[in-house]
C-alpha cells in the first residue's frame, strides 16, 4: 500500500455510473435503460418483448452466478449491465434461502431473525458482485408507497423503491443515483414523464453526483448531456 499522489478522477460518463431507477409499471424504465451503452440485461421479468436487447433470463441464483462468471471471464464488448427487476433479483434469492432451509416463509423459523439475514446478505453479496465488475450498473424496480407516522400522529406517504427496506439499504448507501421516474404537467398543461433526482417528503431520490437538476425530462439523450466528459 502507498499512499495516494494524485486524486481519483469523478465519473463524467454513462458507461461507469453506478444508479438505481424505480417507478411505476410502464412508466418507460426499460425503454430507458436500453438506451445506456452497449446494454446488457439480466431480465428477471418478462417486459423486454418490445424492446431490442441483448438479454440473460434470470430465474435461479444458478443463472445470477453464471452471468457473473460470464462477465468476469469471456471477453465482451458490453458497457452496461441492467439488473430488470431488483424486485424479481431479491425473490429469487429469497425462494433459493427458504429452500435451503426447508421452510416456505421467514416466519417459520424460530431463529430471531436468521432467515431475513440470510436472504439480505446472499441478496447483497451477488449484487455486490456485479457492482464491483467493471461496467456501468443500472439497477430497475417498481415503486411503493411507504406509510409512516409522524410524532404528531399525521399519517406520511413516500413513494420508494419496492424492494424490502432492509434489504436495499445496503446496496443504496454508496452508489450515486437513485432516480424516480414520474409524472408530470408541463407548462402547457401536458402530461409529461420526467427524472425526479433530488428526494423530498414525497419520494425517495438521491444525487451524489451534483450533476443533475431537481427534475428533469425522461430521455436518454438529455440525460447523457448531464454526463459529457469534461
Amino acid at each position: 500500500m502507498k499512499l495516494p499522489t494524485e486524486k481519483t478522477k469523478a465519473v463524467n460518463n454513462t458507461e461507469q455510473l453506478c444508479m438505481l431507477i424505480y417507478g411505476d409499471p410502464g412508466i418507460g424504465k426499460s425503454t430507458f435503460c436500453s438506451q445506456f451503452p452497449k446494454a446488457l440485461f439480466l431480465a428477471t421479468e418478462r417486459g423486454l418483448d418490445c424492446l431490442d436487447t441483448y438479454q440473460i433470463p434470470i430465474t435461479t441464483v444458478a443463472e445470477i452466478k453464471e452471468a457473473g462468471k460470464l462477465l468476469r471471464t469471456e471477453k465482451n464488448e458490453f458497457k452496461t449491465i441492467i439488473i430488470d427487476t431488483l424486485d424479481r433479483f431479491y425473490e429469487i434469492v429469497r425462494q433459493e434461502v427458504l429452500r435451503d432451509m426447508g421452510i416456505t416463509h421467514e416466519s417459520e423459523d424460530k431463529g430471531h431473525g436468521r432467515v431475513y439475514s440470510m436472504i439480505y446478505q446472499r441478496f447483497y453479496n451477488l449484487v455486490d458482485g456485479f457492482k464491483s465488475l467493471p461496467y456501468g450498473v443500472v439497477m430497475v424496480a417498481h415503486g411503493k408507497q411507504k406509510q409512516e407516522t409522524d410524532r404528531l400522529g399525521q399519517v406520511q406517504y413516500q413513494t420508494v423503491p419496492s424492494v424490502p427496506e432492509k434489504a436495499l439499504s445496503k446496496i443504496i448507501a454508496d452508489i450515486p443515483l437513485i432516480l424516480y421516474l414520474d409524472y408530470a404537467v408541463d407548462e402547457t398543461g401536458k402530461d409529461i414523464r420526467v427524472i425526479r433526482a433530488q428526494p423530498t417528503q414525497s419520494y425517495l431520490a438521491k444525487d451524489r453526483t451534483g450533476k443533475l437538476p431537481d427534475t428533469l425530462p425522461l430521455d436518454y439523450k438529455i440525460f447523457k448531456e448531464y454526463f459529457k466528459n469534461e
